[in-house]
């Protein structure tokens, strides 16, 4: 998604963006997708070469859901990084959105049962292999250019007014 797509919508997410994203990251990722990834490790099936037809389905079911929610997970990140850009205030009063949802995948991988079994890497250990392999100062510089633009065509986001007012506890 492009900064001018994202735009056209944004001024109508109100406050509900960031705080939707908590809520399906509390009820589907830190809940269901942790039990669900726990029991499947617990089982200790057999390798995969000496697994029945229902052990592989299974398998392969756990595998999908796995990879779906990474794939989730990595747009998620791309969404406040390459569309909010740096330096910005996000719906939800974030100054730093990017950093705010890395810390949250790496808080989600931390727990994952598969990813531990598998001994995969983190995204942030590999984002930070990437971040070195890119320029990082023009990638830099890039987002807070987009975080100025931002900034500019949603003023109420960044001052906290309106419907972006703090909310009243």
């Amino acid at each position: 998604m492009y900064p001018s797509e994202y735009y056209k919508f944004r001024a109508h997410l109100g406050q509900t963006s960031g705080s939707h994203s908590n809520d399906l990251a509390k009820a589907v990722l830190r809940q269901a997708y942790h039990s669900l990834a726990e029991t499947f490790v617990s089982l200790r099936l057999p390798p995969i070469a000496k697994r029945d037809i229902v052990e592989r389905s299974l398998s392969d079911e756990v595998n999908q859901v796995h990879l779906h929610i990474s794939k989730w997970r990595a747009l998620h990140i791309m969404l406040p990084r390459n569309v909010l850009g740096a330096e910005a205030t996000s719906l939800i009063g974030s100054r730093n959105a990017e950093q705010i949802v890395q810390d949250m995948a790496t808080s989600f991988e931390s727990r994952d049962a598969l990813r531990r079994a598998r001994s995969e890497p983190s995204s942030e250990s590999s984002s930070k292999h990437q971040r070195t392999a890119e320029a990082p100062a023009i990638d830099h510089k890039l987002r807070v250019m987009t975080g100025a633009v931002t900034k500019r065509n949603f003023p109420e986001v960044e001052k906290r007014e309106g419907t972006f007012s703090p909310k009243r506890q």
